[in-house]
């Protein structure tokens, strides 16, 4: 009898048949134990290694163009490495910003898809912008940006807009002008304007005075409300 088989249970020593029966069992056990494990090895060698990732910001349900975005709106998904994404934007550096086109649920948000969100201080949700070209440009001059006005045209009595928040002038006083890009540049020879904050329906009322009152903004005139 050799070492090894000292180490074995009694039952398996010796020249007895079930002793070798016995070795004999376990020696093909062993076998197959190490096949299997030959095999398995082989198998995660020859496997497809899963590709890298990396994290994205995408939509979190469909979302519709000038929507400013909040982190509600936002997710991460896992994104090829292999596959670029140029312009990829973090959840936190998207949010606040609005779409300039339209995302689909789980699209990526990069940022040739989003500009920044313009707000204006003082104006209400659901208010629209109006440029109004006036034609008494001593109380233009005056008139800045936060002051409030009433606006009349063609000579009536009733202002066609009350107590409308003034975003910004084109003035021209004494030479000077203090335009806003959105107004226009007008120099010294445009007429006095201002963008001022309304209702939609005020605004059609605006709209409509300027294009209906002859002269257009010879005659539309303001009415500045004093400071607080």
């Amino acid at each position: 009898m050799n070492r090894l088989d000292r180490l074995l249970p009694d039952g398996w020593q010796g020249r007895s048949r079930e002793a070798r029966w016995r070795r004999s069992r376990a020696r093909r056990v062993l076998a197959a134990g190490v096949a299997a494990g030959a095999v398995l090895v082989g198998w995660n060698a020859l496997a497809p290694r899963a590709s890298a990732t990396r994290s994205i910001t995408v939509a979190i349900h469909d979302l519709p163009a000038g929507h400013v975005l909040t982190r509600a709106d936002l997710t991460t998904a896992q994104w090829p490495e292999s596959v670029q994404l140029p312009g990829a934007i973090t959840a936190r550096a998207a949010a606040g910003q609005a779409l300039t086109a339209p995302v689909g649920h789980g699209e990526p948000v990069t940022r040739s898809r989003v500009r920044a969100a313009r707000t204006w201080p003082g104006a209400s949700a659901g208010q629209v912008l109006v440029g109004v070209p006036v034609s008494n440009p001593t109380v233009a001059a005056v008139t800045r940006p936060g002051d409030h006005v009433d606006v009349f045209a063609g000579g009536k009595t009733s202002p066609i807009g009350t107590d409308l928040l003034v975003i910004s002038t084109t003035r021209h006083a004494a030479g000077a002008t203090d335009r806003s890009p959105l107004v226009g540049a007008g120099g010294a020879e445009s007429p006095p304007a201002l963008l001022v904050a309304c209702s939609v329906q005020t605004a059609a009322r605006l709209a409509q005075a300027t294009q209906l009152t002859p002269g257009g903004d010879k005659n539309i005139f303001l009415a500045l409300h004093p400071a607080p």
